[in-house]
């Protein structure tokens, strides 16, 4: 039973441990995130985001048609006859 009682404290503070760091981040993410972007970065990041929506979008329209289908093909390829 004492193993028992080691284990949940343990268990315990890392929870504890866990929560405060994810205060931390949450107090500190304004200055540990870059919310603006350098100019000179500026157009190939806008270039990137403009094809991860249209490659988004282009995901999203073939699960809308497909549904379940559409998964089991790309990731079952062995269970289409």
């Amino acid at each position: 039973m004492k193993g028992n009682k080691g284990q949940v404290t343990i268990f315990i503070i890392l929870v504890i441990i866990i929560l405060a760091g994810v205060a931390l981040f949450f107090v500190f993410r304004s200055t540990i995130i870059l919310s603006t972007i350098p100019a000179s970065i500026e157009p190939a990041y806008n270039s990137f985001l403009s094809c991860l929506q249209d490659d988004t979008l282009a995901g999203i329209s073939v699960l809308e048609g497909q549904g379940p289908e559409a998964i089991t093909c790309l990731f079952l390829p062995s269970l289409i006859f």
